[in-house]
């Protein structure tokens, strides 16, 4: 009999409190499924990267999974101090972690530090930076990046520049780029991700959400857009992916 998926924001959910954005248990609980349950192997021991790491939710994650460290970098201050709440609240190792404040394209010496596992985790379409993004996550000489992103259902290698209403980006990005309250952001086609993630180096594997979502029990409503009533519908729609890159040949596992 298969192990029961964990509810693991559930078990700590003070996170549902503490995020201003897609704060729904399914949704949550999906992503935990799939970021970590599915990948805890390659988190054991691991030094981890956590990019635009919010209120410092995955970077908890990670430790709880078995990685030896995790720094986080934010943009937004108000969410780096609730990250160090967060962790003080959970009894976690101050030497376990580090959060920094700032833009990641403006904290270069960040990534000349090594690790293990890099957590991209919605920040990859709030920008237009793709490649220089991966040329900065490269020079950390990771093993294993995981990206979440946002996706544009079209055939083909692309990028679909979109305008999004936006106060501030919200995702690891200075505001610099908003202009009346939106930021374009560039949404990537599947074969644009993989075709990137191989450009480095990387083996792709991209999640199943669909047979995810049959074998968590939930019943998302393909029509209609997110929201708490919703919580999964971008990922079964296809509009919304995750995909395991690996210095690796050996591909899925």
């Amino acid at each position: 009999m298969s192990e029961a998926p964990r509810r693991f924001f559930d078990e700590y959910d003070r996170f549902l409190e503490t995020s201003i954005v897609g704060n729904w248990p399914d949704r949550l609980n999906a992503r935990y499924e799939a970021i970590v349950s599915a990948n805890k192997s390659l988190f054991q021991g691991a030094r981890v990267l956590d990019l635009a790491s919010h209120d410092g939710r995955w970077t908890f994650a990670a430790l709880d999974a078995g990685a030896s460290s995790v720094v986080g970098i934010e943009v937004r201050p108000d969410l780096v101090a609730t990250a160090h709440e967060n962790m003080e609240a959970l009894g976690v190792s101050k030497s376990a972690y580090r959060f920094e404040a700032g833009d990641i394209f403006e904290n270069r010496n960040l990534f000349l530090e090594p690790f293990d596992v890099v957590l991209c985790l919605g920040l990859f379409y709030h920008t237009m930076r793709h490649v220089e993004l991966l040329q900065l996550i490269d020079l950390t000489n990771v093993s294993t990046l995981i990206l979440d992103t946002m996706l544009t259902d079209s055939d083909g290698n692309l990028v679909s520049v979109r305008s999004e209403n936006s106060d501030h980006p919200a995702n690891g990005l200075d505001d610099s780029g908003v202009r009346e309250n939106a930021i374009l952001v560039g949404v990537p086609t599947p074969g644009a991700v993989h075709l990137m993630l191989r450009h480095f180096g990387f083996a792709v594997c991209q999640t199943d959400w669909a047979a995810l979502i049959h074998r968590l029990g939930l019943s998302p409503d393909i029509n209609n857009m997110q929201g708490p009533e919703n919580p999964l519908g971008d990922y079964f729609r296809n509009q919304r992916g995750t995909f395991v890159a690996r210095r690796s040949m050996r591909g899925c596992e």
